[in-house]
């Protein structure tokens, strides 16, 4: 078993979840875990943080990646 454990972020299908799973690693879709539309900074990377995720998104296609310059590519995973 992995000790990596994900949340993935809309922009990633969320079929995906149900395969690394499969492969034994933790993910939750957002989607699962809070709500589609969930706003990056202030709902997912608060839960993120607090369930000790990895934020796994892709990076230009986040809302708050578009509308701030200053979030930090170190919070993707890709």
């Amino acid at each position: 078993m992995s000790g990596w454990r994900f949340l993935l972020d809309e922009n990633i299908d969320p079929k995906t979840a149900t395969y690394l799973e499969k492969e034994g690693i933790y993910a939750e879709h957002v989607r699962d875990a809070l709500w589609q539309g969930a706003d990056d900074e202030a709902d997912v990377l608060p839960y993120a943080r607090d369930h000790e995720l990895i934020d796994a998104g892709v990076p230009g296609c986040s809302r708050s990646y578009h509308n701030d310059r200053h979030v930090s590519a170190s919070r993707f995973v890709w």
